[in-house]
C-alpha cells in the first residue's frame, strides 16, 4: 500500500506536467543543472530524536515545461553521522544516508526565470541507509548489529530563487513522509525485517544551492 502511494504521486507528477508545452519559449532555456548543500534531520520518537543532523552534498538536474512548471531529478550522498547513548541498552550507533528524488515545482510567485520566485514542492524519494549499532546490556559489550533501510516517501516542501545573472540560487525545505523497510543482522546473528511505518523516521531538510541554465 505505501508504495503504491508512492508510484501514484509519480503517475500524478507525470500527468500533471505533460498537460504543459514540451518546452517554452521565454528568453531561456528549459534546462538547468546545479547542487548544493543539504542539511536533514531524521524525525520522530526518542530513537531518532538524539541523532544529529546529517550534513550532505545534492547534484540535481532541472526541466521547465513551462514557466510556472518545473520537474527536477537528483541525488543526494551524506556525511556519516555518530551518536552514544546511555539508557543500558545502546552504546552508540553509527549511520549513512543517500537519497534519490524527483520532484515537481509550481511557482506561484514569479516564475523560474524572473529575478525572484517561489514555489510549492510535491514529489517522491528513495533514501538508502545503513545503521551500525553497538549494544551494551547491563554493561556487557555485544557484538555490532548492522541494518539496511530502503525509504520510499512521499515529499512536500516550498522554494524560492534569485537570479545571480551567471546562474540562480535556490533555497528550499521540504518535508519526507517516508515508510522505512529495514532489513538486516542483529547483535545476536538473527535477520530481521522491520517496517517501521509512516510515523517514524520522517526527514525534515534544508537545501541550498545553484543551478545553472542551458
Amino acid at each position: 500500500m505505501k508504495n503504491l502511494t508512492v508510484l501514484v504521486i509519480i503517475f500524478g507528477l507525470a500527468l500533471f506536467f505533460n498537460t504543459a508545452n514540451a518546452r517554452y519559449n521565454k528568453g531561456g532555456s528549459s534546462v538547468s543543472l546545479g547542487g548544493g548543500l543539504s542539511l536533514n534531520k531524521v524525525g520522530s520518537g526518542d530513537f531518532y530524536a538524539k541523532m544529529p543532523a546529517l550534513i550532505g552534498f545534492k547534484a540535481r538536474g532541472e526541466y521547465a515545461f513551462d514557466e510556472r512548471k518545473v520537474l527536477h531529478a537528483g541525488f543526494g550522498f551524506f556525511l556519516p553521522g555518530k551518536v552514544k547513548y546511555d539508557d543500558g541498552e545502546y552504546a552508540e550507533l553509527k549511520f549513512r544516508m543517500m537519497e534519490l528524488e524527483i520532484n515537481g515545482h509550481y511557482y506561484f510567485v514569479g516564475d523560474n526565470q524572473e529575478d525572484f520566485g517561489m514555489y510549492g514542492l510535491i514529489g517522491a524519494s528513495l533514501n538508502f541507509g545503513k545503521f551500525i549499532t553497538d549494544y551494551a546490556v547491563d554493561t556487557f559489550q555485544i557484538d555490532d548489529s548492522e541494518l539496511s533501510t530502503f525509504s520510499p516517501a512521499i515529499n512536500l516542501g516550498i522554494g524560492s530563487g534569485f537570479n545571480l545573472d551567471f546562474a540562480y540560487l535556490f533555497i528550499e525545505g521540504k518535508f519526507a513522509i517516508r515508510a522505512q523497510f529495514t532489513s538486516g543482522t542483529d547483535a545476536y546473528g538473527n535477520t530481521s525485517y522491520i517496517d517501521t511505518g509512516y510515523s517514524h523516521g520522517s526527514i525534515l531538510s534544508l537545501t541550498a544551492g545553484i543551478r545553472f541554465p542551458f
